[in-house]
């Protein structure tokens, strides 16, 4: 990947953050990372156009990850979303299909494929 990324992660699960930070960070990209979807959101109206990128988990204290896909895409968010949760029920992840996410990324053994894919948007 040829350039430096702005990332938003949002995720309350201590290792999980500290996971996903390291995975871009070691890529060379720049994480601000948040317990919730509420400091995520507030995040994005202070700063309109700093993130490229959104990595959110669903569950989460404040504002889940559907309510804060839901203000992104309502506010015109420009930038790519990637959802990365644990057990999602089929009908949650039609639900994120349908709010236009760009990948939908199960927490454990799909975790490795956060760099890939987010390469591959940015290609």
């Amino acid at each position: 990947m040829k350039r430096t990324l702005e990332i938003l992660s949002a995720e309350d699960h201590k290792m999980y953050a500290d996971l996903v930070e390291a995975i871009f960070v070691k890529a060379g990209h720049h994480v601000a990372t948040v317990p919730n979807g509420r400091e995520a959101l507030e995040m994005v109206r202070q700063a309109p156009g700093r993130f490229d990128l959104v990595v959110t988990d669903h569950q989460m204290p404040e504002l889940n990850g559907e309510g804060l896909v839901v203000w992104l895409r309502q506010n015109n968010f420009a930038g790519r979303i990637i959802v990365h949760a644990a057990a999602l029920t089929t009908p949650l992840v039609q639900r994120y299909r349908s709010l236009s996410v760009d990948h939908v990324v199960t927490k454990g053994h799909e975790t490795e494929q956060l760099l890939p894919l987010t390469e591959s948007l940015f290609a």
